[in-house]
């Protein structure tokens, strides 16, 4: 709902610097600034803010509690509500006490989505209102010139899946595989031809013996 997380320091709420205004709070006093600004409190209409977190800050208030709306006014506006938020304000502490924490850059951009156009350099003119007891209001200006967040850049695209393997491709049916024929090593040559060949070499043997006796004889 709120900012809240974004806090006034317990040292700026009831520190000195607060206390040397005391003089100027008056009952139900309510005022505007951003987060680490002066720490008022303000009387004074149209103070001039930037997009930093703004803080609504309360003193002396008579009721614990209620609602409290932001609204667009001349020149930028015709009562356009931009926000609306609950306050609470704890009157046994009394004193100085945050009230709320807003987005000054959130309150330009809803009135950038009204399609409402700043004012020269000053930007939007806004008035908060209080709903309940105490019934205050406040006018304040934002700066329109907000920074704009860089968009996040897309992730990496994922990487296409690798193709699978085709699967094999059985045979058709019917057809026969390729015979495959083993080397020839002699050991399947037929024993009737390797006795042809062993009885040819024995005979030629025998001629030459004969030839050599003979040449022996008439020497």
């Amino acid at each position: 709902m709120s900012l809240g997380a974004v806090a006034l320091s317990a040292a700026t709420l009831a520190g000195g610097g607060l206390r040397a205004h005391a003089a100027e709070i008056i009952v139900n006093d309510v005022w505007v600034d951003n987060v680490a600004g002066h720490a008022g409190p303000f009387h004074d209409d149209d103070r001039q803010l930037d997009c930093a977190p703004i803080t609504v800050t309360g003193a002396r208030f008579e009721h614990g509690s209620g609602s409290y709306e932001i609204l667009l006014i001349k020149p930028t506006g015709k009562g356009q509500e931009v926000l609306k938020h609950d306050w609470t304000y704890d009157r046994g502490r009394r004193g100085i006490q945050l009230l709320d924490t807003v987005s000054g850059a959130a309150l330009v951009a809803s009135a950038k989505a009204l399609g409402i156009s700043p004012h020269g350099g000053t930007g939007y003119h806004f008035t908060f209102r209080f709903l309940q007891q105490p019934h205050q209001h406040k006018p304040f200006w934002v700066s329109a010139d907000c920074p704009v967040k860089a968009a996040a850049a897309p992730p990496p695209a994922a990487a296409p899946p690798a193709p699978a393997a085709p699967a094999p491709v059985a045979p058709a049916s019917g057809t026969k595989a390729a015979a495959v024929t083993a080397p020839k090593t002699g050991a399947d040559v037929p024993w009737e031809g390797a006795l042809e060949l062993l009885l040819g070499g024995a005979g030629c043997l025998g001629v030459a013996r004969r030839l050599r006796l003979r040449r022996l004889s008439r020497g």
